[in-house]
């Protein structure tokens, strides 16, 4: 994955994420989106691409990360056996995997709540420009289509 990535491009210096559906291992995610933060990778979304669920976790790694107008950002609950992130008490320790991780990504604990309530897991909330604003997602200033970075 991505230390596979770094080591056989060690140039290389903006992740561009185009179709990201999700993860099917948050932990596992969550340990890759680590190691681009670790190594300054900026991360980018193109006005025509779609990021969503465990997507967007990955790309709040980037230590600068871009937003092109018009791109699609999906967010949601997770769900497991015990029910949904938003029924399980907020003090519980369920949710500090994620609170961890967004605290070391300077994203605000608000933001994670904000994810649970703005969808169930079996249904997708497409952020607007104002929440992407509103939670720090975008680092920069919102660039129009096919102005950001290198491929």
């Amino acid at each position: 994955g991505v230390l596979l990535l770094l080591l056989e491009h060690p140039r290389v210096h903006t992740l561009v994420l185009e179709e990201v559906p999700g993860s099917m291992d948050d932990e596992a995610n969550l340990r890759a989106a680590r190691y681009v933060r670790a190594h300054g990778l900026r991360t980018l979304v193109r006005a025509d691409s779609e990021v969503s669920s465990g997507g967007v976790d990955f790309f709040l790694a980037g230590a600068v990360r871009e937003v092109e107008l018009g791109a699609l950002l999906g967010v949601h609950s997770w769900g497991g056996p015990g029910g949904e992130g938003d029924q399980v008490p907020e003090d519980d320790p369920e949710h500090q995997l994620y609170l961890d991780f967004y605290e070391e990504m300077g994203t605000p604990a608000a933001f994670y709540w904000y994810t649970l309530r703005a969808a169930s897991a079996h249904d997708i909330h497409r952020m607007t420009e104002e929440e992407i604003e509103l939670y720090g997602v975008r680092t920069g200033s919102a660039a129009e289509p096919g102005s950001g970075g290198e491929r």
